[in-house]
């Protein structure tokens, strides 16, 4: 929904009534928790990440990443960090510890990531100069 300045996530309550804002810092792109608990958020572009828990409680999780390529797993986010040039860092997020790690690079990442629910399998779009490949990176643990 829009706001003055950017726009922002809002919940509605399946039995109706007014929208509550959830996120107060500018969201475009979001991904929530399997488990539902968490909400793994940035603002258009490349910024900072923020996960809010179910609480409400909101958390800066890094400094400088893509919120238009964020996936979660049954236990884990993963996003794409900042970088200069075409590859970025692939990085993990542990909701529940916090606890952020570098899993490799990715090239020419596009818009769009996922991941498979045991973490084990991240699916996501690589632009090239005749358009964009969708490619698929297996037992990177």
């Amino acid at each position: 929904m829009p706001r003055p300045g950017g726009t922002d996530y809002f919940r509605i309550p399946e039995t109706g009534g007014e929208p509550m804002r959830i996120t107060q810092r500018g969201a475009v792109m979001a991904e929530v928790s399997w488990d539902g608990r968490s909400l793994l958020y940035g603002p258009e572009g490349q910024g900072p990440l923020f996960l809010m828990n179910l609480d409400g409680s909101d958390r800066q999780v890094d400094e400088c990443g893509s919120a238009r390529n964020l996936a979660s797993s049954a236990s884990a986010f993963y996003y794409v960090g900042c970088a200069d040039g075409p590859e970025k860092p692939l990085c993990r997020l542990d909701p529940v510890s916090g606890k952020r790690e570098r899993l490799g690079v990715i090239t020419n990442v596009n818009l769009g990531m996922t991941a498979s629910p045991d973490g084990k399998t991240i699916l996501y779009a690589r632009e090239n100069a005749a358009g964009a490949d969708l490619m698929l990176v297996e037992g990177f643990r």
